[in-house]
C-alpha cells in the first residue's frame, strides 16, 4: 500500500511542478496564493509530503484543471509500464520453464545414450567371451 501511495505522491509532485512552471510561477508565488510556506510547496514537489484534499482542490482550481488531472495525469503511463513489466515477467517465466524442459530432455537423452553404450559394451564383452 505504501508503494502505491508513494507513486501517487510522485505523480502529484511532478504534475504540481509542471503546472506551476507552465504558469511561470515560483514556489514562493504559489505558496503565497495558497497561504502556505514555500517549504511546504517544495516538500510537495519533492514528494516528501502532500497537501490535504482541500489544498489539492484549491490547486486544481488555480490551474484550471480537474483534481484527476493533478493526481492522475500519468496514471495511464504507470499502468502501461506495470502491464509491460508483468508481461516481461511472464515471458521470463516461460523462458525458465523452456530452459528447464530442454535441460531435462538433454539429461535423459544423455542417460539413455550412456546406458546404450553400456549395453553395447556388455554385448561386445559377452560376444567376445563366446567367440
Amino acid at each position: 500500500m505504501e508503494q502505491k501511495d508513494k507513486s501517487g505522491r510522485i505523480i502529484f509532485a511532478k504534475n504540481l511542478k509542471k503546472y506551476r512552471e507552465k504558469n511561470g510561477w515560483t514556489q514562493q508565488h504559489l505558496a503565497d496564493i495558497l497561504n502556505v510556506s514555500r517549504q511546504a510547496v517544495s516538500k510537495w514537489e519533492l514528494a516528501s509530503s502532500e497537501p490535504d484534499l482541500d489544498k489539492i482542490s484549491e490547486i486544481s482550481k488555480l490551474f484550471n484543471i480537474t483534481v484527476d488531472d493533478i493526481l492522475e495525469n500519468d496514471v495511464e503511463k504507470y499502468k502501461l509500464l506495470k502491464r509491460i513489466e508483468e508481461e516481461l515477467e511472464r515471458k521470463k517465466e516461460k523462458q525458465r520453464k523452456l530452459i528447464f524442459f530442454i535441460l531435462t530432455i538433454i539429461f535423459f537423452s544423455s542417460y539413455i545414450i550412456y546406458k546404450t553404450i553400456q549395453l553395447v559394451e556388455l554385448s561386445n564383452s559377452v560376444n567376445s567371451i563366446f567367440h
